[in-house]
């Protein structure tokens, strides 16, 4: 996977978000879901972590009405998800026996934590109204300035701890919302390394480009910039090395070549007379 400058742009993540209002506070009796990094349910000094909950399926529904809108989900795409080949009787003592499992562990939090099962729904909810890392993150994203303010891109870039669920990854259940709450951890990554690029702090730019590098490796266009960067900061060594160790990462990954215009980069490294077109970083 790999992520091209512009490619993600602000415009693009609103529509991929409904537009909320700013992130709120969270009291600490509200029910919290962390499930960036790893999957946790607080609420203030008590928490259920996954050992809690043996049953796989009984974490799953947990899991998948956190990240539903509004927490919730028709019971035929709860039947879909988790027991796909099972018949509807089946499903439904299945489904029963997974409540009764979970709804005395929600209640051990917040005696109003519980999930409902309505005729066609099932709703997980609290009062206070439950609260997810993953909302949270998305909401402080899609309120986000056009116009770069570099102490509110780092806010929340902090807010994203990790990639969604990292124990489910042989999971195709959570494998779409994870890509993209991984395109926009590298969008905010991106943005502020441009912004430091154009305001000349290379330092700074060098840090965010580095975590972009790490994150996907094979991604030539940020393998530049990360040498740009080393050059443009007094660092040609570094920058040298970083070259060549994307020469050897495109060549493992590809078979391929850096591109001409990345080449030209290298010769102008190793002698400075060689003409260089300006590369441009994400305008």
């Amino acid at each position: 996977m790999t992520i091209q400058p512009g490619s993600l742009s602000k415009t693009g993540i609103q529509h991929m978000l409904r537009p909320e209002d700013q992130p709120e506070e969270h009291p600490e009796e509200r029910p919290q879901i962390y499930m960036l990094g790893g999957f946790q349910i607080a609420c203030g000094s008590k928490y259920i972590r996954p050992e809690h909950i043996h049953l796989r399926r009984a974490r799953d529904l947990i899991k998948l009405l956190a990240l539903s809108p509004d927490h919730r989900l028709h019971q035929e795409q709860v039947m879909e998800y988790l027991w796909p080949e099972e018949n509807p009787r089946q499903t439904r003592h299945s489904l029963n026996q997974i409540l009764y499992i979970l709804r005395p562990l929600l209640f051990s939090l917040n005696s109003t934590f519980t999930i409902d099962l309505t005729e066609k729904h099932l709703i997980l909810a609290a009062q206070p109204q439950i609260w997810t890392d993953v909302e949270a993150f998305e909401k402080a994203v899609c309120c986000l300035h056009i116009q770069i303010e570099p102490a509110e891109y780092r806010a929340a870039l902090q807010m994203y701890s990790g990639d969604l669920l990292p124990d489910d990854l042989y999971s195709d259940l959570y494998d779409r919302r994870r890509e993209r709450l991984r395109q926009m951890w590298l969008f905010l990554l991106l943005q502020l390394a441009a912004f430091y690029s154009r305001e000349q702090d290379h330092t700074q730019a060098v840090a965010f480009l580095q975590q972009l590098v790490e994150a996907d490796p094979a991604n030539e266009e940020t393998q530049v910039m990360l040498v740009m960067a080393y050059e443009n900061s007094g660092h040609r060594c570094l920058a040298l090395k970083q070259y060549r160790i994307m020469v050897e990462i495109l060549q493992q990954e590809y078979g391929a070549a850096p591109s001409p215009e990345s080449q030209r980069l290298y010769a102008h490294l190793v002698d400075p007379d060689t003409q260089l077109s300006i590369l441009a970083i994400n305008k």
